[in-house]
């Protein structure tokens, strides 16, 4: 099934990064989004250019209100449906 929607760690401390998970994600399936969280986030984010609209990053700790707001963010940009959420009937 289709991904709609990623969130992941920028250090996951294993073979992969957070940025290389999300990039993977976002190749394969072209209508999810995702969110990349760290409690150090670097200045530079290398996939808003490549993926407008589809990624953003989050600073920790998350709360609910910041979740929120950025699953808002990018469902509101998306207006086109590039990010969609499918809910179970």
């Amino acid at each position: 099934d289709p991904i709609s929607l990623i969130i992941t760690d920028l250090s996951l401390h294993g073979r992969i990064d957070g940025w290389h998970l999300a990039e993977t994600a976002l190749k394969r399936w072209p209508q999810a989004c995702a969110i990349v969280v760290s409690g150090r986030l670097p200045d530079f984010d290398p996939l808003s250019s490549r993926f407008t609209q589809r990624i953003t990053t989050l600073g920790k700790p998350l709360t609910a209100r910041s979740l929120s707001d950025a699953l808002s963010h990018l469902f509101r940009k998306s207006k086109n449906d590039v990010c969609r959420i499918q809910h179970e009937p």
